[in-house]
């Protein structure tokens, strides 16, 4: 049970470096804050969190389609 348990650990790190990889390379350089100085603060975390949002259903779309079950 240790090997499989190894095995979905490595799994699991290797699929969030990758996202973490497509985040950086979509958003890494991009200042979005700057469009949105303008707005009060709650609503810049807001506006955050809806392009984390999107961007996590993105990615759980590629994951789905990429899976042959």
């Amino acid at each position: 049970m240790d090997v499989i348990t190894q095995l979905l650990t490595a799994l699991f790190n290797k699929l969030i470096t990758f996202v973490q990889d497509v985040f950086n390379a979509i958003f890494g350089n991009w200042n979005y804050g700057v469009l949105f100085n303008w707005l009060p603060n709650d609503i810049q975390a807001a506006v955050t969190y809806i392009i984390l949002f999107l961007f996590a259903i993105a990615v759980f779309n590629l994951i789905k389609n990429l899976n042959p079950f």
